[in-house]
Protein backbone atom coordinates (compact mmCIF):
# COMPACT_ATOMS: atom_id res chain seq x y z
CA UNK A 1 0.00 0.00 0.00
CA UNK A 2 1.27 3.82 -1.04
CA UNK A 3 0.90 6.07 1.73
CA UNK A 4 0.97 9.78 1.05
CA UNK A 5 -0.53 13.27 2.55
CA UNK A 6 -2.58 13.58 -0.69
CA UNK A 7 -4.20 11.92 -3.31
CA UNK A 8 -5.68 13.80 -6.24
CA UNK A 9 -7.62 11.54 -8.45
CA UNK A 10 -7.96 12.74 -12.47
CA UNK A 11 -4.91 14.64 -14.31
CA UNK A 12 -7.30 16.94 -15.89
CA UNK A 13 -6.77 20.50 -15.51
CA UNK A 14 -8.43 20.43 -11.98
CA UNK A 15 -6.23 17.76 -10.82
CA UNK A 16 -3.18 18.50 -12.56
CA UNK A 17 -3.78 22.38 -11.17
CA UNK A 18 -4.00 20.66 -8.05
CA UNK A 19 -1.18 18.74 -8.35
CA UNK A 20 0.91 22.60 -9.12
CA UNK A 21 -0.20 24.03 -6.07
CA UNK A 22 0.57 21.25 -4.01
CA UNK A 23 4.03 21.11 -5.30
CA UNK A 24 3.92 24.55 -4.82
CA UNK A 25 3.58 24.17 -1.24
CA UNK A 26 6.19 21.57 -0.91
CA UNK A 27 3.36 19.10 -0.33
CA UNK A 28 4.16 15.42 -1.28
CA UNK A 29 1.32 14.09 -3.14
CA UNK A 30 -0.02 10.95 -5.89
CA UNK A 31 -1.71 11.89 -8.80
CA UNK A 32 -3.44 9.19 -10.30
CA UNK A 33 -5.95 8.73 -13.47
CA UNK A 34 -7.42 5.89 -15.59
CA UNK A 35 -6.21 7.30 -18.99
CA UNK A 36 -2.83 7.39 -20.43
CA UNK A 37 -1.57 10.99 -21.64
CA UNK A 38 -1.60 12.65 -24.10
CA UNK A 39 -5.39 11.58 -24.61
CA UNK A 40 -8.22 13.41 -26.50
CA UNK A 41 -11.21 14.65 -24.37
CA UNK A 42 -14.82 16.07 -25.95
CA UNK A 43 -15.33 18.37 -24.01
CA UNK A 44 -15.09 22.44 -23.84
CA UNK A 45 -12.29 24.51 -25.49
CA UNK A 46 -13.57 28.02 -24.53
CA UNK A 47 -12.31 29.03 -21.02
CA UNK A 48 -13.07 32.27 -19.15
CA UNK A 49 -11.06 34.52 -17.32
CA UNK A 50 -10.63 32.86 -14.02
CA UNK A 51 -7.83 30.01 -15.98
CA UNK A 52 -5.76 33.28 -16.20
CA UNK A 53 -6.45 34.30 -12.61
CA UNK A 54 -5.39 31.14 -11.51
CA UNK A 55 -2.31 29.92 -13.51
CA UNK A 56 -0.33 32.91 -12.92
CA UNK A 57 -0.70 32.48 -9.06
CA UNK A 58 1.49 29.23 -9.92
CA UNK A 59 3.49 31.56 -11.55
CA UNK A 60 3.51 34.75 -13.36
CA UNK A 61 4.39 34.21 -16.63
CA UNK A 62 2.66 30.35 -17.21
CA UNK A 63 -0.18 31.51 -19.60
CA UNK A 64 2.70 33.40 -21.63
CA UNK A 65 4.60 30.20 -22.03
CA UNK A 66 1.59 28.60 -23.28
CA UNK A 67 0.70 31.45 -25.59
CA UNK A 68 4.06 31.31 -26.69
CA UNK A 69 4.46 27.48 -27.36
CA UNK A 70 0.67 28.03 -29.76
CA UNK A 71 -1.41 26.00 -26.93
CA UNK A 72 -3.51 28.53 -26.12
CA UNK A 73 -4.43 31.89 -27.58
CA UNK A 74 -7.35 34.79 -26.47
CA UNK A 75 -10.20 35.37 -27.85
CA UNK A 76 -11.83 38.47 -27.24
CA UNK A 77 -15.11 38.46 -29.90
CA UNK A 78 -18.10 36.01 -29.33
CA UNK A 79 -21.57 35.76 -29.75
CA UNK A 80 -24.66 34.26 -29.46
CA UNK A 81 -27.02 34.10 -32.39
CA UNK A 82 -30.50 32.81 -32.81
CA UNK A 83 -32.30 31.03 -35.51
CA UNK A 84 -33.22 34.01 -37.79
CA UNK A 85 -29.34 34.68 -37.23
CA UNK A 86 -29.83 37.79 -34.86
CA UNK A 87 -26.87 37.87 -32.71
CA UNK A 88 -25.62 39.30 -29.38
CA UNK A 89 -21.58 40.30 -30.14
CA UNK A 90 -19.63 40.49 -26.75
CA UNK A 91 -16.48 42.04 -27.05
CA UNK A 92 -13.65 41.71 -24.21
CA UNK A 93 -12.27 45.04 -23.37
CA UNK A 94 -8.42 45.33 -23.65
CA UNK A 95 -8.46 46.40 -19.73
CA UNK A 96 -10.41 43.11 -18.88
CA UNK A 97 -9.07 39.17 -18.68
CA UNK A 98 -9.83 37.97 -22.07
CA UNK A 99 -11.58 34.33 -22.69
CA UNK A 100 -8.78 31.64 -23.84
CA UNK A 101 -9.62 28.99 -26.65
CA UNK A 102 -6.90 25.75 -26.91
CA UNK A 103 -6.81 22.26 -28.00
CA UNK A 104 -7.49 20.26 -24.81
CA UNK A 105 -5.15 16.85 -26.29
CA UNK A 106 -2.45 19.30 -25.67
CA UNK A 107 -3.60 21.78 -23.32
CA UNK A 108 -4.55 18.73 -20.63
CA UNK A 109 -1.11 17.46 -21.62
CA UNK A 110 0.87 20.66 -21.28
CA UNK A 111 -0.36 20.82 -17.63
CA UNK A 112 0.11 16.93 -17.26
CA UNK A 113 3.80 17.49 -18.40
CA UNK A 114 4.63 20.49 -16.12
CA UNK A 115 2.87 19.21 -12.87
CA UNK A 116 5.57 15.97 -13.43
CA UNK A 117 8.50 18.23 -13.71
CA UNK A 118 7.75 18.45 -9.74
CA UNK A 119 10.16 16.17 -6.97
CA UNK A 120 7.00 16.19 -4.99
CA UNK A 121 4.68 14.41 -7.18
CA UNK A 122 4.43 10.46 -7.67
CA UNK A 123 2.48 10.04 -10.85
CA UNK A 124 0.28 6.11 -11.97
CA UNK A 125 -1.42 6.66 -15.43
CA UNK A 126 -3.70 3.67 -16.89
CA UNK A 127 -5.37 3.08 -12.93
CA UNK A 128 -8.94 3.36 -12.41
CA UNK A 129 -9.34 4.29 -9.04
CA UNK A 130 -13.22 3.34 -7.64
CA UNK A 131 -13.11 2.09 -4.56
CA UNK A 132 -12.89 4.65 -1.64
CA UNK A 133 -13.81 4.75 2.48
CA UNK A 134 -13.02 7.34 5.06
CA UNK A 135 -11.89 5.99 8.35
CA UNK A 136 -10.07 8.26 11.40
CA UNK A 137 -6.81 7.74 10.06
CA UNK A 138 -7.41 9.20 5.97
CA UNK A 139 -9.08 7.84 3.20
CA UNK A 140 -8.12 4.75 1.49
CA UNK A 141 -8.21 4.29 -2.27
CA UNK A 142 -8.10 1.36 -4.66
CA UNK A 143 -8.82 0.28 -7.52
CA UNK A 144 -11.60 -2.56 -8.04
CA UNK A 145 -9.31 -5.53 -7.55
CA UNK A 146 -7.06 -4.23 -4.97
CA UNK A 147 -4.24 -4.53 -6.58
CA UNK A 148 -3.47 -0.83 -6.27
CA UNK A 149 -3.96 0.77 -2.82
CA UNK A 150 -3.09 4.13 -1.37
CA UNK A 151 -3.73 5.66 1.85
CA UNK A 152 -4.05 9.24 2.05
CA UNK A 153 -4.35 11.85 4.73
CA UNK A 154 -7.16 13.52 2.16
CA UNK A 155 -8.27 13.49 -1.56
CA UNK A 156 -9.05 15.97 -3.98
CA UNK A 157 -11.25 14.24 -6.48
CA UNK A 158 -10.97 15.75 -9.74
CA UNK A 159 -12.70 12.55 -11.34
CA UNK A 160 -15.43 14.03 -13.76
CA UNK A 161 -19.23 14.71 -14.08
CA UNK A 162 -21.24 11.72 -12.68
CA UNK A 163 -18.19 10.09 -11.16
CA UNK A 164 -19.49 7.14 -9.22
CA UNK A 165 -16.51 7.70 -6.70
CA UNK A 166 -16.67 11.23 -5.53
CA UNK A 167 -20.80 10.22 -5.40
CA UNK A 168 -19.59 7.39 -3.08
CA UNK A 169 -17.15 9.52 -0.42
CA UNK A 170 -19.90 13.07 -1.24
CA UNK A 171 -23.16 11.45 -1.06
CA UNK A 172 -25.65 13.59 -2.83
CA UNK A 173 -22.93 15.25 -4.12
CA UNK A 174 -24.77 16.07 -7.98
CA UNK A 175 -27.90 17.97 -7.99
CA UNK A 176 -30.54 16.87 -10.50
CA UNK A 177 -30.03 17.79 -13.88
CA UNK A 178 -30.55 16.47 -17.49
CA UNK A 179 -28.05 15.22 -19.96
CA UNK A 180 -27.16 16.58 -22.94
CA UNK A 181 -25.83 14.47 -26.11
CA UNK A 182 -22.67 16.43 -27.72
CA UNK A 183 -20.83 15.54 -30.92
CA UNK A 184 -17.00 17.40 -31.51
CA UNK A 185 -15.07 17.86 -34.96
CA UNK A 186 -11.90 19.01 -36.03
CA UNK A 187 -11.47 21.20 -38.76
CA UNK A 188 -9.06 23.08 -40.69
CA UNK A 189 -9.32 26.39 -42.05
CA UNK A 190 -12.66 27.09 -41.42
CA UNK A 191 -13.22 30.91 -42.59
CA UNK A 192 -13.17 33.47 -39.44
CA UNK A 193 -15.59 36.22 -39.06
CA UNK A 194 -14.00 40.08 -39.26
CA UNK A 195 -10.97 37.69 -40.04
CA UNK A 196 -10.67 37.59 -36.13
CA UNK A 197 -10.81 34.72 -33.70
CA UNK A 198 -13.52 34.25 -32.21
CA UNK A 199 -16.38 32.48 -30.62
CA UNK A 200 -19.83 31.69 -31.77
CA UNK A 201 -22.82 29.33 -30.81
CA UNK A 202 -25.30 28.79 -32.74
CA UNK A 203 -29.28 28.42 -31.57
CA UNK A 204 -31.61 26.31 -33.38
CA UNK A 205 -35.11 25.48 -33.28
CA UNK A 206 -35.71 23.42 -36.52
CA UNK A 207 -36.07 20.20 -36.58
CA UNK A 208 -36.20 20.34 -33.53
CA UNK A 209 -33.93 22.57 -30.66
CA UNK A 210 -30.01 22.59 -30.57
CA UNK A 211 -26.94 24.17 -30.69
CA UNK A 212 -23.41 24.72 -32.47
CA UNK A 213 -20.41 25.85 -30.65
CA UNK A 214 -17.63 27.00 -33.00
CA UNK A 215 -14.67 28.23 -31.21
CA UNK A 216 -11.17 29.27 -33.00
CA UNK A 217 -8.18 27.29 -31.68
CA UNK A 218 -4.08 27.64 -32.22
CA UNK A 219 -2.14 26.50 -35.09
CA UNK A 220 -5.30 27.44 -38.11
CA UNK A 221 -7.57 25.30 -36.49
CA UNK A 222 -11.49 25.53 -35.45
CA UNK A 223 -13.87 23.03 -33.20
CA UNK A 224 -17.41 22.71 -34.34
CA UNK A 225 -19.41 21.08 -31.42
CA UNK A 226 -23.43 20.28 -31.54
CA UNK A 227 -25.38 19.91 -27.98
CA UNK A 228 -28.88 18.46 -28.02
CA UNK A 229 -30.82 17.51 -24.95
CA UNK A 230 -31.09 13.58 -24.73
CA UNK A 231 -34.27 13.53 -24.33
CA UNK A 232 -34.63 15.29 -27.68
CA UNK A 233 -32.81 13.29 -29.19
CA UNK A 234 -34.28 10.23 -28.19
CA UNK A 235 -37.71 11.32 -28.74
CA UNK A 236 -36.30 12.43 -32.44
CA UNK A 237 -34.18 9.41 -33.02
CA UNK A 238 -31.40 11.91 -33.79
CA UNK A 239 -27.50 11.92 -33.16
CA UNK A 240 -25.43 14.95 -32.60
CA UNK A 241 -23.22 13.19 -35.04
CA UNK A 242 -25.24 13.64 -38.06
CA UNK A 243 -26.49 16.99 -36.69
CA UNK A 244 -23.44 18.24 -36.61
CA UNK A 245 -22.48 17.03 -40.46
CA UNK A 246 -26.02 17.95 -41.84
CA UNK A 247 -25.44 21.50 -39.98
CA UNK A 248 -22.26 21.95 -41.78
CA UNK A 249 -23.43 20.62 -45.03
CA UNK A 250 -27.27 22.49 -45.32
CA UNK A 251 -27.57 25.49 -43.11
CA UNK A 252 -27.02 28.73 -45.72
CA UNK A 253 -24.64 30.82 -43.23
CA UNK A 254 -22.59 27.36 -42.04
CA UNK A 255 -22.02 26.23 -45.44
CA UNK A 256 -20.13 29.14 -46.34
CA UNK A 257 -17.86 29.55 -43.42
CA UNK A 258 -17.23 26.01 -43.80
CA UNK A 259 -16.31 26.22 -47.46
CA UNK A 260 -12.96 25.33 -47.80
CA UNK A 261 -12.45 23.40 -44.23
CA UNK A 262 -11.44 20.01 -43.90
CA UNK A 263 -12.04 17.59 -41.24
CA UNK A 264 -8.96 16.75 -39.18
CA UNK A 265 -9.81 12.83 -37.55
CA UNK A 266 -13.08 12.08 -36.84
CA UNK A 267 -16.36 13.11 -35.22
CA UNK A 268 -16.58 12.09 -31.81
CA UNK A 269 -19.32 12.23 -29.29
CA UNK A 270 -20.01 12.01 -25.47
CA UNK A 271 -22.86 12.53 -23.22
CA UNK A 272 -22.64 15.47 -20.39
CA UNK A 273 -24.42 16.07 -17.08
CA UNK A 274 -25.51 18.90 -17.02
CA UNK A 275 -26.59 21.29 -13.80
CA UNK A 276 -25.36 24.32 -12.52
CA UNK A 277 -27.32 23.59 -8.91
CA UNK A 278 -26.00 24.28 -5.40
CA UNK A 279 -24.61 21.20 -3.62
CA UNK A 280 -22.38 19.97 -1.33
CA UNK A 281 -18.66 19.74 -2.91
CA UNK A 282 -16.56 17.92 0.23
CA UNK A 283 -17.11 15.88 3.24
CA UNK A 284 -14.57 14.03 5.83
CA UNK A 285 -11.32 14.49 4.57
CA UNK A 286 -12.29 14.80 0.61
CA UNK A 287 -12.62 17.71 -1.35
CA UNK A 288 -14.03 17.82 -4.73
CA UNK A 289 -12.75 19.89 -7.65
CA UNK A 290 -13.61 19.93 -11.68
CA UNK A 291 -16.78 19.00 -13.32
CA UNK A 292 -17.58 16.35 -9.97
CA UNK A 293 -17.44 19.61 -8.17
CA UNK A 294 -19.95 21.58 -10.09
CA UNK A 295 -21.31 21.46 -13.69
CA UNK A 296 -21.86 24.25 -15.87
CA UNK A 297 -23.72 24.24 -19.27
CA UNK A 298 -21.54 24.30 -22.30
CA UNK A 299 -23.40 27.48 -23.53
CA UNK A 300 -21.94 29.67 -20.81
CA UNK A 301 -18.42 28.36 -21.34
CA UNK A 302 -17.13 28.06 -17.31
CA UNK A 303 -16.10 24.83 -17.60
CA UNK A 304 -12.09 24.84 -17.69
CA UNK A 305 -12.38 28.02 -15.65
CA UNK A 306 -13.94 26.97 -12.61
CA UNK A 307 -12.53 23.44 -12.44
CA UNK A 308 -8.78 25.32 -11.37
CA UNK A 309 -10.28 27.51 -9.25
CA UNK A 310 -12.37 24.81 -7.24
CA UNK A 311 -8.60 22.99 -7.15
CA UNK A 312 -6.85 26.09 -5.78
CA UNK A 313 -8.76 26.40 -3.75
CA UNK A 314 -9.20 22.95 -2.55
CA UNK A 315 -5.55 23.03 -2.08
CA UNK A 316 -5.57 25.92 0.56
CA UNK A 317 -8.15 24.41 2.14
CA UNK A 318 -6.15 21.16 2.50
CA UNK A 319 -3.19 23.75 4.30
CA UNK A 320 -5.30 25.72 6.13
CA UNK A 321 -6.60 21.96 7.91
CA UNK A 322 -2.99 20.82 8.07
CA UNK A 323 -2.25 23.98 9.90
CA UNK A 324 -5.42 22.83 12.43
CA UNK A 325 -5.23 19.24 12.13
CA UNK A 326 -9.39 19.32 11.29
CA UNK A 327 -9.98 17.30 8.24
CA UNK A 328 -13.89 16.93 9.45
CA UNK A 329 -16.76 17.55 7.13
CA UNK A 330 -17.61 20.42 9.30
CA UNK A 331 -13.82 22.07 8.45
CA UNK A 332 -13.98 21.15 4.96
CA UNK A 333 -17.79 23.40 5.12
CA UNK A 334 -15.50 26.49 4.68
CA UNK A 335 -14.22 25.35 1.07
CA UNK A 336 -17.53 24.47 0.12
CA UNK A 337 -18.87 28.31 1.31
CA UNK A 338 -15.60 29.91 -0.79
CA UNK A 339 -16.54 28.11 -4.11
CA UNK A 340 -20.39 28.86 -3.99
CA UNK A 341 -19.90 32.59 -2.82
CA UNK A 342 -17.10 33.14 -6.05
CA UNK A 343 -19.11 30.98 -8.34
CA UNK A 344 -22.27 32.51 -7.09
CA UNK A 345 -23.11 34.94 -10.56
CA UNK A 346 -21.96 32.57 -13.12
CA UNK A 347 -24.25 29.37 -11.00
CA UNK A 348 -26.90 31.45 -11.57
CA UNK A 349 -26.42 32.69 -14.84
CA UNK A 350 -25.61 28.83 -15.41
CA UNK A 351 -28.54 28.15 -14.02
CA UNK A 352 -30.91 30.09 -16.84
CA UNK A 353 -28.75 28.36 -19.15
CA UNK A 354 -30.06 24.99 -18.32
CA UNK A 355 -33.70 26.44 -17.99
CA UNK A 356 -33.50 27.52 -21.86
CA UNK A 357 -31.41 24.30 -22.54
CA UNK A 358 -34.52 22.49 -20.53
CA UNK A 359 -37.59 24.15 -22.74
CA UNK A 360 -35.89 24.01 -25.98
CA UNK A 361 -34.15 26.95 -26.44
CA UNK A 362 -37.46 28.75 -27.66
CA UNK A 363 -36.86 31.49 -24.69
CA UNK A 364 -32.82 32.15 -25.14
CA UNK A 365 -33.80 32.05 -29.23
CA UNK A 366 -36.68 34.74 -28.47
CA UNK A 367 -34.76 36.62 -25.75
CA UNK A 368 -31.12 36.88 -28.49
CA UNK A 369 -33.21 38.37 -31.13
CA UNK A 370 -35.40 40.97 -28.67
CA UNK A 371 -31.41 42.46 -27.19
CA UNK A 372 -29.94 42.05 -30.79
CA UNK A 373 -32.64 44.69 -32.15
CA UNK A 374 -32.19 46.37 -29.38
CA UNK A 375 -28.86 48.89 -29.60
CA UNK A 376 -28.87 49.64 -25.50
CA UNK A 377 -30.11 46.17 -24.39
CA UNK A 378 -27.26 44.04 -26.68
CA UNK A 379 -24.90 46.96 -24.89
CA UNK A 380 -26.10 46.04 -21.31
CA UNK A 381 -26.06 42.26 -22.02
CA UNK A 382 -22.42 42.37 -23.28
CA UNK A 383 -21.65 44.78 -19.89
CA UNK A 384 -23.03 42.31 -18.00
CA UNK A 385 -21.58 39.03 -19.06
CA UNK A 386 -18.27 40.77 -19.47
CA UNK A 387 -18.77 41.73 -15.57
CA UNK A 388 -19.76 38.14 -14.24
Amino acid sequence: MLRTNVCVVGAGPAGTVASLFLSKNKVPHILVDRAIFPREKVCGEFFDGRLQHVLNKIHPDFMQRMQEKNIIQVIRRYAFINSNLKQIVIDTPLNMTARISANRYDFDNYLLTEALKSEYVQYFDNTNISEGAVTEKGVSLSNSTKSFEIEAQAAILATGSNSPLSQKLVPQNRAKGHFLLAARGYYRNIAKPENQNRTQVYIFRQPFPYFLCLVHLPNNLATAEVCILKTVAAKHRASPESLLLNVIREHPEIKKIFANATLKGKIKGTSLSNTSGKHPISADRVLLAGSCGSNVNPLTGWGVGHAVFEAMCAVNQYTTSVKKNDFSAKAFQEYDKKIHRALGNERLFGRWADWAVMYGFTPLDFLIGFIASTPWLSRKASAFINGI
